[in-house]
């Protein structure tokens, strides 16, 4: 296989590669955070902001208790 070298590009592509932005491959979290803030932008991607209710950690809780009891 044959790669082409710099010497092998013409002007334009040249101008192309030049023209590109530079980061650092290796910084994947910049990366990521790129890519999540251009998906949310697009409203892509939405992350939800959900709490648990005290009345649901009440509910598990004696659901549990139940369970224990009848277990033993």
């Amino acid at each position: 296989m044959n790669h082409p070298t710099p010497d092998d590009l013409s002007p334009e592509e040249r101008l192309a590669f030049a023209v590109l932005p530079r980061i650092d491959a290796t910084d994947t979290l910049l990366l990521e955070e790129r890519t999540v803030h251009a998906l949310r932008a697009q409203g892509l991607l939405v992350s939800p902001r959900r709490r648990v209710s005290p009345a649901l950690i009440g509910s598990a809780l004696a659901a549990a208790l139940v369970v224990f009891v009848a277990g033993t």
